[in-house]
């Protein structure tokens, strides 16, 4: 049988368009029939029925966050000068790491670079790395002077939330969840 080139991109091209034909229609059948299904058979508590849900999925994560501390207007506004001043001092620790990694990234190009050479920008990008850490740590801790009781323990619930590692092996989540007992049950 000799292999006939226009026969075999007809197949493709008809395969592709009926592939394609049966994703419209799934996608069509989901938009216009499930997801309405949804919302009737779980009123109030399908995504995006609330509008703050629906806020507060595609706000940034510090915006998520500050609500979640249901903080008063005049900490929101410490806090978001705060920010303003730790996203400049990062920013300019940003850029020396960039330019850290160009001479990292243009030693390990060289043929004739020195091993002490490349170790000795890795040694300096690393302290720009620590020093970023830092500036970070000390903005927590300036902020435990913002918050009230309630709100350093909902801070410190978040934190663990997001840093420490869970005990129990069961909730999937592989991260400490507040409120939990922590002895499996």
């Amino acid at each position: 049988m000799i292999f006939n080139r226009n026969i075999f991109l007809s197949a493709v091209l008809i395969f592709s368009l009926a592939f394609n034909l049966a994703f419209v229609g799934i996608s069509a059948y989901h938009l216009l029939v499930v997801k309405p299904g949804l919302h009737d058979t779980y009123p109030g508590e399908y995504p995006g029925d609330n509008d703050d849900d629906a806020a507060r999925r595609t706000a940034p994560p510090h915006r998520r966050r500050m609500a979640e501390l249901d903080l008063t207007d005049e900490q929101r506004e410490v806090l978001q000068a705060r920010r303003e001043k730790l996203e400049i001092k990062l920013g300019e620790k940003r850029d020396e790491a960039r330019e850290v990694r160009r001479k990292f990234i243009a030693l390990l190009e060289d043929p004739d670079a020195e091993k002490k050479d490349i170790d000795q920008v890795a040694e300096e990008f690393h302290q720009i790395q620590q020093a970023m850490r830092r500036t970070i740590f000390n903005d927590i801790l300036d902020l435990r002077e913002v918050l009230d009781e309630e709100q350093r323990r909902r801070f410190a619930a978040m934190l663990m939330r997001r840093y420490i590692p869970s005990t129990d092996k069961n909730d999937g989540r592989g991260r400490f969840q507040p409120g939990r007992e922590q002895d499996g049950k």
